[in-house]
């Protein structure tokens, strides 16, 4: 399981490289028109299911959980060592950037935190050396993710490999083309690795066992050529039928390891931090659900007052830019 979770990591962290722009696409995609009342119902069934099995306190506990066992502990004394004015003004920098990094403006790294340090002259010392000290620490993480792949079979590194150098080339570029392009040879080589090989990963990560040697390997190699299919056409029909069934029969595998994971994260152990630090986690994990919960209800009420819905805006995804 750690290997496993070792793994993914590994992928994530192989699109950001420190001296290069961190990004994350995803290809437009627009849903069907639908009749405004159906969508209207469809919305509120889903947000009663939602209200039903969702506690807010527990999944607020469950974060704060989170952030104790697996955040670093420097970073954190680094952060809530910052007034909370000033957490807050480099907070509203960030969501400018982010704001127009979604319009389509582009930023290396350097340009962002340059802009967060003119909007917050007053802790400009303070963001480099938190800056600083989250590059530092990324690459110490990604150096120990690098010695646990150096563990798996040549082929499937070499896989890896070209992922990453294909996704390096396109950078900040929105072409879905070059996107397509990039992703062709590491689907392609996914179906060429050795059957020894794959046992051996296999051996080495038991929980990929039945999706790398068993019973699911069949539907595994179903999608993957329609993921060829699709980077070579552009083609939405490559995701077909055949397609989603495929992609069904690994729904009960897909749960049974997110709730090994979820039971994992659970029984971690958290770090004994400082009272300042769990008190600022605190305030800020509340004041995030507290944000949330008012644009829902902004929301709901807009919802109710339009008289013709524009449902094209519920299937709409965007550039997304995650930092970490």
């Amino acid at each position: 399981m750690k290997l496993l979770i070792v793994l993914f990591l590994f992928l994530a962290a192989l699109v950001v490289e420190f001296d290069a722009k961190p990004f994350y696409t995803l290809r437009n995609v627009k849903t069907k028109k639908m009749d405004p009342e159906k969508l209207k119902g469809l919305n509120q069934a889903i947000q009663d299911l939602f209200k039903q099995n969702f506690d807010k306190e527990e999944f607020k506990k469950g974060l704060i959980h989170f952030v104790k066992a697996f955040s670093d502990k420097e970073i954190l004394e680094a952060w809530y060592s910052l007034p909370k004015s000033e957490r807050n003004c480099i907070k509203q920098a960030q969501n400018i950037i982010y704001a127009k990094i979604f319009s389509g403006q582009q930023y290396t790294p350097d340009e962002a935190l340059n802009c967060i340090k003119n909007s917050c002259p007053n802790s400009t010392e303070q963001i480099q050396k938190l800056y600083d000290l989250q590059i530092q620490k990324l690459k110490e993480a990604l150096n120990k993710i690098r010695k646990e792949v150096e563990k798996l079979p040549p082929t499937i590194q070499d896989v890896i490999k070209k992922l990453y150098r294909g996704l390096k080339k396109i950078g900040f570029e929105r072409d879905e083309a070059k996107l397509r392009a990039a992703f062709l040879p590491f689907f392609q080589q996914l179906l060429e690795i050795p059957e020894v090989e794959l046992k051996k990963l296999a051996e080495l990560c038991p929980d990929l066992a039945t999706i790398l040697t068993g019973d699911l390997r069949k539907p595994v190699v179903v999608i993957i050529r329609k993921f060829i299919k699709f980077c070579k056409t552009g083609d939405n029909d490559a995701f077909d039928q055949e397609f989603f069934r495929a992609v069904g029969k690994l729904i009960p595998f897909m749960q049974e390891q997110f709730e090994k994971l979820v039971e994992a994260i659970k029984n971690a152990p958290e770090q004994d931090l400082p009272d300042f630090v769990v008190q600022g986690l605190e305030e800020e994990i509340c004041e995030a659900f507290n944000q949330i919960y008012y644009f829902q209800k902004e929301e709901d009420q807009q919802l109710r007052e339009e008289e013709v819905v524009d449902d094209s805006k519920f299937g709409l995804f965007n550039e997304i830019n995650l930092i970490v």
